[in-house]
């Protein structure tokens, strides 16, 4: 028997930047804002957990826009086609160049329209008034954006750090909700003489290209006297849908499979008042299979029919429930943007199956199918019978999405 079940997060990032003075560690804050996060982050996402992409503050000097906006220029739309239906404004031709861009729209760049569609490109036509895009909408003459997602970091990076800054305000994870609010704060060097920036963003690693998370160009340089060092705070926040959802699972072997399925525990990586990434239970995060301690994504099956608890907590269905070994995850194509991790049952024992799910097995107490490791949960209208002969393979889709800006 198998399945496909799927569980989605959005992402958006903010920031702050500020001057401190060195010497009595007062700061003047100068600019905010929303950020863009990049394609390589985006995919970064299977192989990290959602709190190590911001490992690293990034700063530097680059003026590259981030995005350009149409102004009186419109596009419409026909299923995956775009065209550039007026050119009055701020764009003529997609194929045309841009700043240091050799052409305004490339394959993998986004397209954000006035009434809230947002669009990755897949080619470009040679015409340079066409486009083909994902998903597929219907509608006419919307004033849009261009997001140019496909850079790979900054444009002229001149310094990392991971000196945080601790503390309450400073570093943390806060929940509200169905939403994760990851924050760190970077101090960078102090100067020595004085220094413009333009540029900042985050990252995952020390060093080297293409691991960049997010990027923001201030709207005015930023300039850092001698004496003075500059301080980001970086927040990404990821919302998961906090409602129950119904309908019919297609379970190979069973019949009237309507269900009703959630969130349960929040499970997800968080950062800690240190700045350092906890993620010894992230099951939600898509990257996680295990962690330390014995650890692991596992998949369970359970009678009990206790209706879904609400967001944030879970039923114990641990009382008879089969358990699986540790999940495995599928191969990932970069832009796709969703993770596939499959756990099986063993056999040996019949259940009369009412709920399944996913979550954290191992040490410590936890237990996919318990109050503490119990992530995410489907609980049948109808019971279903597997035999001590059957297995049940489950496999659960994360995908994730970001929000432009």
């Amino acid at each position: 028997m198998n399945n496909t079940q799927g569980i989605t997060q959005t992402l958006q990032g903010h920031y702050k930047v500020g001057v401190v003075n060195a010497a009595t560690e007062e700061i003047h804050w100068t600019h905010e804002g929303h950020n863009l996060v990049l394609n390589a982050g985006m995919d970064n996402l299977y192989n990290m957990s959602v709190a190590d992409q911001l490992l690293y503050g990034i700063c530097g000097t680059g003026t590259r826009p981030n995005n350009q906006f149409s102004g009186l220029s419109q596009i419409s739309q026909s299923g995956n086609t775009v065209l550039l239906c007026n050119t009055s404004g701020n764009i003529t031709n997609f194929s045309a160049s841009f700043d240091v861009y050799p052409t305004l729209v490339q394959v993998g760049d986004m397209i954000s329209c006035s009434l809230g569609q947002q669009l990755t490109v897949t080619s470009v036509n040679s015409n340079g008034v066409n486009l083909t895009v994902t998903p597929s909408y219907t509608f006419s003459s919307q004033s849009f954006a261009v997001y140019k997602t496909t850079q790979t970091g900054l444009q002229l990076e001149i310094s990392r750090s991971n000196t945080y800054q601790p503390g309450l305000g400073s570093c943390g994870t806060t929940f509200t909700g169905s939403t994760a609010v990851h924050r760190r704060s970077y101090n960078f060097p102090v100067l020595v003489t004085n220094q413009s920036y333009n540029e900042v963003g985050v990252g995952w690693e020390s060093s080297g290209p293409g691991n960049t998370f997010s990027r923001i160009l201030l709207n005015t340089p930023l300039i850092v006297n001698a004496g003075f060092y500059l301080r980001l705070i970086y927040d990404l926040s990821a919302t998961y849908a906090s409602a129950s959802t119904s309908g019919s699972i297609s379970i190979g072997g069973w019949s009237n499979t309507n269900a009703t399925q959630s969130v349960q525990t929040f499970l997800g990586s968080y950062v800690d008042v240190d700045g350092d990434s906890q993620n010894a239970l992230a099951v939600l995060d898509p990257y996680f299979l295990t962690a330390g301690d014995g650890l692991y994504a596992g998949i369970f099956v359970s009678s009990n029919s206790s209706s879904l608890a609400p967001f944030g907590s879970a039923v114990d269905r641990s009382a008879v429930s089969g358990l699986g070994p540790q999940m495995s995850k599928a191969t990932y194509t970069n832009g796709t943007y969703y993770c596939d991790r499959t756990g099986n049952t063993i056999s040996g024992s019949s259940l009369l199956v009412n709920s399944f799910g996913f979550g954290v097995s191992g040490n410590l107490g936890y237990s996919a199918a318990n109050t503490l490791g119990q992530a995410y949960c489907v609980v049948l209208n109808n019971s279903q019978s597997l035999l001590n002969t059957q297995t049940i393979t489950l496999t659960f889709r994360t995908s994730w999405n970001r929000i432009l800006g």
